[in-house]
């Protein structure tokens, strides 16, 4: 946050909540599997602000069209075991609103990991999730793409906000 500018701070959710203990261990897992991370607490606050950023914006929208839903993609990590965008969501909306799909059968051996997850039978499997995998920093009022990780790259997780019950 420090690197935000009046603007963009301006911007910014008035509160950021911080992580429960769970996800802040995924969180660590993550870290320490990227190459270029060297401070974990600027990764978590990044983290953080981005999941505040998604679920301020899908609350307000909520809040103005009560009887809409939304649909968020966001990376797994974001979504998965109701942390991230879901529980702040939630905490803005006040109950569970939201119901998390994860794509892959890979998950199976990971009970409460979302409410639902896309799965093939028969053997067939999924085509493995799309990547994002880059390395990004500030550059003169933008962000610039430094490096591509094809290996470090995340899953897409989808979840549901239904304000129309």
């Amino acid at each position: 946050m420090k690197s935000l500018n009046p603007l963009e701070l301006a911007k910014t959710p008035k509160e950021i909540q911080p992580a429960n203990e769970h996800y802040l261990q995924r969180l660590r897992l993550i870290f320490n599997s990227h190459p270029t991370g060297n401070d974990f607490a600027t990764f978590v606050e990044g983290v953080l602000l981005w999941d505040e950023s998604m679920a301020d914006t899908a609350a307000r929208y909520l809040k103005a069209h009560p009887q809409s839903r939304i649909v968020v993609l966001a990376g797994m990590v974001h979504v998965i075991y109701g942390d991230g965008i879901p529980e702040r969501v939630n905490l803005r909306l006040g109950g569970d609103q939201s119901a998390v799909m994860i794509n892959g059968n890979d998950f199976g051996n990971y009970p409460g990991i979302a409410d639902y997850q896309l799965e093939t039978e028969g053997g067939i499997e999924l085509p493995k999730a799309g990547k994002l995998g880059v390395s990004i920093v500030d550059s003169s009022g933008g962000v610039r793409i430094r490096n591509f990780f094809a290996r470090h790259i995340h899953c897409i997780a989808v979840f549901l906000f239904d304000r129309s019950t």
